[in-house]
């Protein structure tokens, strides 16, 4: 065997070794395939440690034992490379070089179990030395006839043998050794499991025979031999061997980077392997303005690297891509690139702690102790021990929470926690995707995800995104804020584009939106968008439409007044119709056209339309969030068309989403004073925005000073909500003269001078209310309210009963718009002083008990305990009618 090591180096020796040739790119985990060059070049982060380990090596003059050392730090802080950087500093500093001889090892030494083999070892590191420093041939030899002779005794001898030949070695040659011993407490860990007695057959009782005390004690007494090691962590923090090193190495804790470490550390790597295609100065000054122009973005990389130095070389290619779309497939090489580094930092950890990260991980905002505690089943006081021994360890940091003076925790480097999200996050979570979602937060400012953003819609416009890459899509579009049309844009298009191609599209939805919980909408829709396309078959059936198919289908899906279910009956019913009811069907739509083009504008309702049938917009969408995203997805940039959309989501919702969709109206640029109108609509009856309606009211009016409407939604506001009467009365009175024949806006001025006591006043109107009210133009059950009301101020008691039955008729079928019209009466009759009227014809009708709850309602509201008395449910509903009655909705007095 000493033979073939001696061929072997003599024929190294007759080859020249050269200085390590460059690799040419990053390294993660073998820092030793860096050239020489590069590795000076790049290491910057960790001077002021260099520095100290070669101030030790000058401060130790010969014969005095040294103080030997131990590098601790997390996995990825640096420990194998500072080594290295030692090694190649003393090799190029020539007193030092002059006064010690460096010999490394293999990172983890497997092989070694007993201590003669670590001594063989470090005779083995120190031929290779002599060898890589020009020693002749004959030493070389000799040594390796000595190591030869060692292998050849029998095992109890030869740890003896081993340390007596290097001492031998040292002492004539008069050399000292640095032993650069990486990973040594995994090297202690074997030593202690692999103890014996010594061949004088001590008993392994004896402290002192253990293969660490006898390594203790050979470095406690041999000035030529400087342990410096590194491990991932204290000695002390392992019992077996624990006591042989107590307080033995001075330690050099290797702590998280800070900023502008690692901005160094980035500049350094730019120099040295190139960004944008530059290297050098002109690669570091690439990077320099990237970093400047996004200062924040470093502050990220420091949030989710923790500061290790190892992922800030993992991130720097990541950083170089600088977003440009690949980041989705390269986040994903990257984690599977960290999970044997991650997974075995999992698991070095006691189950205890290893299982308050975990929670902390599947958490990701900072938690308070008690918060965690609960979380994980434990005693308050056990977690906050853990977790003081996990922030000593680097792995959690101490954080104030947010909105809160006391202070939280979470996991250092978010990158870590960013893998495990990805591997293990469990269903109940809000999102499967959290992962990629919180790292696209950190990693990318809002302007750029927003472009981002914009050029994925642009890719799915064009049907360029492979169904593969949705998840990146979605979790793209929950980076965005809220309020951002390309969230809702982006979500809906990965909707479609899972409907689209999807064969099991329930398991694909699964996949990328949470059904079962903030994402239900989606499902909703799903099923919506089921129904909605087997309209075609049934209305297909239609004996009367074969010249005009596709015109009869795209007539009823089309509609924007029709209900899904209401589409179904005619689906159901299309192949019993009678020519006269298709041809009435074929006109009632039509009509619906032209009025919704009128209230709105043609342009918008068509927009509306085209969506509806595109599947994109549903008129009586079932879930108001649903509606605010479809709103928001395919009329953001259409103002009018947005408004009309919204007040469809008023028809049916007054809750959160309203107010959203309201708001983000206000904000557009809205040409059309009909889009205005309704908003201020809205502002006032539904959501008491009373400031904002005002404005809308009058930005309508600028837009169009010859319509009456806006001057009445702003009679009403005034004269309801701001008690401004004489303001109030001035806008009637200019909305009748641009709409004299108007009865409602009649209506309207005829009650605030009967509430302002100018009876006659008052009078007089309201028989122009009725006059005007025969005209064709107003048939509604609206203007049969409003006749109602005149009746009852008039006197006309029979006049008024019928007109009650006209309205309460359909009510009681199930018109909701009819019952709607009845109870707004309530107030205004509350208010007017006619409500006893009121009252007698509700009581009498032959539908009392349907109007029952109105009728209480106001006598509640007049003061009379009658609601005591009454069933549950009929009290229930006529006790909210009667709050109500104070302050009327102002549409009560609109057409």
């Amino acid at each position: 065997m000493a033979a073939d090591l001696s061929r072997a180096r003599a024929a190294a020796v007759l080859r020249p070794q050269p200085p390590t040739a460059p690799l040419g790119t990053t390294v993660k985990y073998n820092p030793q395939l860096w050239g020489d060059n590069e590795l000076r070049a790049i290491f910057v982060a960790r001077l002021g440690e260099l520095q100290r380990l070669l101030d030790a090596l000058r401060n130790t003059p010969a014969g005095k034992v040294p103080q030997h050392i131990l590098i601790t730090g997390q996995r990825g802080m640096g420990k194998t490379t500072l080594l290295r950087r030692l090694a190649l500093a003393v090799r190029d500093d020539a007193e030092l070089a002059a006064a010690w001889r460096v010999l490394d090892f293999p990172e983890e030494q497997y092989t070694v179990s007993k201590l003669s083999e670590f001594w063989r070892n470090v005779l083995d590191a120190l031929a290779d030395n002599l060898e890589t420093q020009g020693a002749t041939t004959a030493e070389l030899a000799a040594l390796d006839a000595a190591i030869g002779e060692i292998d050849a005794l029998p095992p109890p001898e030869q740890e003896d043998a081993a340390l007596d030949l290097l001492s031998d070695w040292l002492a004539e040659h008069r050399q000292r050794v640095v032993l650069l011993i990486d990973s040594s407490d995994l090297l202690f860990a074997n030593l202690a499991g692999g103890g014996t007695a010594r061949k004088e057959q001590r008993p392994i009782a004896d402290a002192s025979a253990t293969p660490l005390w006898r390594l203790r004690k050979t470095l406690s007494h041999q000035p030529e031999i400087f342990w410096i090691g590194a491990s991932y962590q204290a000695l002390e923090a392992q019992n077996h061997y624990h006591d042989a090193f107590h307080d033995f190495f001075d330690l050099c804790e290797l702590r998280p980077l800070g900023v502008d470490q690692m901005r160094q550390a980035l500049l350094a790597l730019a120099r040295v392997f190139g960004i944008d295609g530059q290297r050098g100065e002109a690669g570091a000054a690439a990077l320099a303005a990237r970093l400047d122009a996004r200062p924040e973005r470093l502050k990220a990389l420091r949030a989710m690297t923790g500061g290790n130095p190892r992922t800030t070389v993992l991130l720097f290619d990541l950083f170089a891509a600088n977003g440009d779309g690949n980041v989705h497939s390269d986040l994903r090489g990257l984690l599977d690139m960290m999970t044997p580094l991650y997974k075995a930092r999992m698991e070095n950890l006691a189950e205890q702690p290893r299982k308050i990260l975990a929670h902390l991980m599947e958490l990701w905002a900072p938690q308070a102790a008690r918060e965690l505690a609960q979380t994980a089943g434990l005693p308050v006081t056990t977690v906050s021990g853990q977790l003081t021994r996990l922030e000593s360890e680097a792995l959690v940091d101490k954080v104030r929470l947010p909105g809160a003076r006391r202070n939280g925790y979470q996991v250092s480097e978010r990158l870590f926690n960013v893998w495990y999200l990805m591997r293990h996050a469990p269903r109940r979570m809000r999102q499967r995707l959290n992962w990629l979602v919180e790292f696209m937060r950190l990693w990318f400012s809002g302007e750029e995800l927003l472009a981002q953003a914009q050029l994925r819609l642009a890719r799915h416009a064009a049907g360029e995104v492979d169904e593969a890459a949705l998840d990146y899509s979605r979790a793209l579009a929950s980076t965005l804020p809220e309020a951002r049309a390309e969230r809702r844009q982006l979500e809906w298009s990965v909707f479609s584009a899972v409907r689209q191609h999807a064969t099991d599209t329930r398991r694909a939805l699964h996949e990328l939106f949470d059904l079962d919980g903030d994402d239900r909408a989606y499902a909703t829709a799903d099923d919506y968008l089921q129904r909605f396309g087997a309209l075609d078959a049934g209305l297909a059936q239609c004996p009367h439409a074969a010249d005009a198919l596709t015109e009869w289908i795209d007539a009823v899906k089309g509609s924007l007044s029709l209900s899904l279910a209401e589409k179904e009956r005619v689906a159901r019913e299309s192949a019993r119709l009678s020519e006269s009811q298709y041809w009435e069907l074929v006109q009632v739509f039509a009509d619906e056209r032209r009025e919704w083009s009128e209230l709105f504008s043609p342009t918008a309702a068509t927009t509306l339309r085209r969506a509806t049938l595109a599947g994109d917009f549903f008129p009586d969408c079932p879930d108001s969030r649903l509606s605010y995203t479809q709103s928001m997805a395919s009329f953001a940039e259409q103002p009018t068309a947005f408004v009309l959309a919204v007040s469809l989501l008023a028809g049916k919702f007054n809750d959160e989403w309203l107010d959203k969709a309201v708001r983000r109206a206000m904000t557009l640029d809205i040409p059309d004073a009909r889009a205005w109108r309704e908003l201020g609509n809205l502002l006032q009856d539904q959501l008491a925005r009373y400031d904002e309606a005002e404005a809308a009211y009058r930005q309508a009016i600028a837009l169009d000073a010859k319509s009456a409407y806006p001057w009445n939604g702003l009679g009403n506001l005034l004269q309801d909500h701001l008690a401004r009467y004489d303001e109030a009365e001035a806008a009637y009175r200019q909305a009748i003269d641009l709409d004299p024949d108007n009865p409602f806006v009649t209506a309207n001025l005829a009650r605030l001078l009967a509430v302002r006591g100018e009876r006659a006043a008052a009078t007089l109107l309201f028989r122009q209310v009725l006059a005007t009210g025969e005209s064709p133009r107003w048939t509604t059950n609206g203007m049969r309210a409003l006749r109602l009301q005149a009746e009852l101020w008039l006197g006309n008691r029979d006049s008024a009963r019928l007109l009650l039955a006209d309205l309460a008729q359909p009510a009681a079928n199930g018109d909701a718009y009819a019952f709607w019209r009845l109870r707004e009466q309530l107030g205004e009759c509350h208010r007017l002083g006619i409500a006893a009227e009121l009252v007698a014809l509700l009581e009498e009708s032959a539908l009392a008990d349907f109007l029952r709850p109105l009728a209480l309602a106001l006598r509640a509201a007049n003061g009379e305990d009658v609601l005591a008395a009454a069933p549950p449910e009929v009290a229930a509903l006529a006790e909210e009618i009667c709050a109500t009655l104070v302050r009327p909705a102002s549409r009560a007095q609109s057409a």
